[in-house]
């Protein structure tokens, strides 16, 4: 059985007012509500799925706190991008300490032994590619080729 995902009435409607904003508009949490007729607390799914369709056709919003999401423009797309890495850094730092606080590894059943090894070798990976010597490596050899490199460049660049 294959199931048709729609977007609803409400994520629909968000969703084409943000289409036609120009970069640096916002669209307030009033216009939101104004829009599709309800309270936005109980809107919440329907602005992610219309933050996600946007997303869909590059266009980038970022909420602005008790006012609303403005669409940004590309200089403001990178740094959100960086500060997205910084994050993914943060989260996986935090992976990597719930696994070494395994008590018994020994007492794991043989699945989970496998699992918690591919997890910690994941997150000592990722930490290595996202550490700040790492990142300005391959900024270093993006500025030398001027443009993005090749998945085998850039894993040279960690060995």
């Amino acid at each position: 059985m294959e199931i048709i995902q729609q977007m609803s009435i409400d994520a629909r409607l968000i969703s084409d007012r943000m289409a036609v904003l120009p970069e640096g508009a916002i669209i307030t949490y009033e216009t939101i509500e104004s829009v599709a007729g309800r309270n936005r607390e109980k809107l919440r799914g329907a602005i992610t799925t219309a933050l996600r369709e946007q997303l869909r056709h590059g266009r980038v919003f970022c909420g602005i706190r008790m006012v609303g999401y403005q669409r940004i423009g590309d200089t403001k797309k990178v740094d959100l991008s960086l500060t997205n890495l910084k994050r993914v850094r943060k989260v996986v730092a935090k992976s990597k300490r719930i696994l070494e606080a395994v008590d018994d590894f020994s007492s794991l059943p043989n699945t989970y032994k496998v699992q918690h090894n591919a997890a910690y070798s994941m997150c000592g990976t990722i930490e290595q590619f996202t550490r700040q010597s790492s990142v300005k490596r391959i900024e270093d050899q993006c500025l030398r080729v001027n443009s993005v490199l090749p998945f085998e460049e850039t894993l040279k660049q960690f060995s």
